[in-house]
């Protein structure tokens, strides 16, 4: 790695640490620069504003996510399109500590360019795959790319929908909103693909609902 990309990925590993510990509204631009060391000088040539240092986080994230499903590339047809689902949604174990700062702007109707970074960086990735794993489900019909690509941005869209219906709520009343539009999102997918009922899962409603009551508890209690 070059200097100049090891310096950005220490100034990205460094806000990451604090956002997910202090969330990023209670995190300033100098407390990244005291525990990375170097100065305003130096952040601003690698990254123009705390929210752009933000969203590489919200790329890099979805690229953690990415290598995780192409990991198993001989999973059989159907367990490869859960799979695919499970680690392009943005609310799986392990990303309690990004959500809580998302969450945190949503609240504040400032998460916006956030969200078009973490989208674009799944799309980017996972798209492509996406298209492969649909062709190899033996009960689609075959549906053709135009259809799919539909199918793909209203997983994308659905998925940061689940996301502000928690933020707007209260944890609890959030959560079991959040799970109701899991299973909705299920069966708005298997419809669309010509998939038997009940055979995407895409991840265990306990599971995100774990996650999105840790993130919104923790946004609540650093508000």
């Amino acid at each position: 790695m070059r200097k100049g990309d090891k310096r950005r990925q220490e100034l990205v590993d460094t806000a990451a640490a604090l956002f997910f510990e202090r969330g990023y509204e209670n995190t300033a631009l100098n407390d990244i620069l005291s525990n990375a060391g170097g100065s305003k000088g130096s952040f601003y040539h690698h990254f123009d504003s705390k929210m752009a240092l933000l969203e590489e986080i919200a790329r890099q994230r979805a690229a953690s996510g990415f290598e995780a499903y192409a990991a198993d590339s001989d999973a059989p047809p159907l367990a490869s399109l859960n799979r695919l689902f499970y680690w392009a949604c943005p609310f799986r174990y392990g990303e309690e500590g990004f959500l809580t700062s998302l969450i945190q702007l949503m609240r504040l109707k400032q998460s916006a360019s956030l969200e078009q970074a973490l989208s674009q960086g799944v799309d980017d990735l996972f798209y492509p795959a996406f298209l492969r794993a649909v062709s190899r489900v033996e009960d689609s019909p075959g549906t053709d790319e135009a259809e799919r690509c539909l199918i793909w941005q209203s997983f994308l869209s659905a998925c940061l929908y689940i996301l502000r219906q928690a933020a707007e709520n209260s944890p609890d009343v959030g959560r079991t909103r959040a799970v109701r539009l899991l299973r909705a999102m299920r069966l708005q997918l298997e419809s669309s693909l010509f998939l038997p009922y009940g055979s995407l899962v895409i991840m265990e409603a306990e599971e995100m609902a774990q996650v999105l009551l840790s993130a919104l508890e923790r946004a609540g209690a650093l508000a």
